[in-house]
């Protein structure tokens, strides 16, 4: 009698504890899948306003540039560096002439894994 006890108990604990890790394996799943789409919509996000950036801002001179950085982030002092005007969240490309010929955009920083 208490075998027949100690199986059914044994039994009522294998199923909840696979039920559990059943459980576990589907959430991880969704939970990753949630994350790439939102890297993704990020990621095209980002890709739209370097472009749009582009647009606003090709063409102007360092000055310029630099003017408009301060006025997008008053917090920020734009420094020149490697032929380009930076600040902590963006980095405009000077040519030859010294005017902006594009955002540079790090596609690293969609990188997660």
């Amino acid at each position: 009698m208490r075998w027949k006890i100690a199986t059914a108990i044994l039994g009522v604990l294998f199923v909840a504890t696979n039920g559990s890790l059943l459980y576990a394996l589907i959430d991880r799943g969704v939970t990753l899948s949630y994350r790439d789409a939102v890297i993704y919509e990020l990621g095209n996000k980002l890709k739209a306003t370097s472009e749009l950036c582009n647009l606003a801002v090709r063409g102007k001179s360092k000055t310029e540039a630099i003017k408009l950085l301060k006025q997008m982030f008053p917090g920020e002092k734009p420094f020149e560096k490697d032929g380009a005007v930076n600040t902590t969240w963006l980095s405009l490309k000077l040519g030859p002439k010294g005017m902006v010929e594009e955002v540079v955009f790090d596609e690293t920083v969609l990188e997660w894994e």
